[in-house]
């Protein structure tokens, strides 16, 4: 994982990201992001869990409106993505730090579960849509025996969110784009490991 951090979060800007993908084409991409970092770090987690994505790597990254190098730093899917048990365990142990309520204490007490029990769910997701009148809902019931039913995928969102707050590795905002991107797949995987 590359050792650089994502900075404190500053205004968002349009930065020109360049690269390649796998087979040698190049790729340009005009982005909203605040930083550099978040805006490599984005656009290889949208490749990765896009339907039609796969690997990209990023030799720099320019503002947009004027052209000037911003970063020259090169990143790829294959070396500066995590794992996506490694991406998911740093979210839940930033996303644990502060309040908790109880709802929140019930999608991370969820996805440790997951984790210890079913870590095969995060392999090889991708992009898809929900079918008609299909339910992926889990219904969860806490220590303290409350149940709680959500998607999955909304409460990995949730936890993602919380934990960029204080994560600056990137596995938050991989994360992020897991929910966002491949929350369907995850939703449907989680479904079949639990029967």
């Amino acid at each position: 994982m590359s050792m650089q951090m994502i900075q404190a979060s500053h205004a968002k800007q349009n930065l020109t990201v360049v690269g390649f993908r796998p087979d040698g084409a190049s790729y340009r991409s005009t982005v909203m992001e605040a930083t550099p970092f978040e805006a490599k770090m984005g656009l290889l987690a949208d490749f990765r869990y896009a339907e039609d994505g796969g690997d990209l790597s990023i030799s720099c990254v320019l503002d947009t409106s004027t052209g000037r190098l911003l970063d020259q730093v090169g990143v790829s899917s294959e070396e500066d993505l995590f794992d996506e048990v490694e991406a998911v365990d740093t979210v839940l142990a930033h996303a644990a730090q502060g309040g908790r309520r109880y709802r929140m204490k019930a999608y991370l007490s969820f996805f440790e579960f997951v984790l210890s029990d079913m870590p095969e769910v995060f392999v090889g997701l991708v992009g898809g849509s929900r079918e008609a009148g299909e339910d992926l809902a889990v219904q969860y019931e806490d220590v303290d025996g409350k149940v709680f039913e959500f998607l999955p995928s909304q409460a990995l969102l949730v936890l993602a969110e919380k934990a960029m707050k204080t994560d600056r590795s990137g596995a938050s905002l991989q994360v992020k784009k897991l929910a966002e991107r491949a929350g369907v797949a995850l939703d449907r995987a989680i479904a079949a490991a639990l029967g």
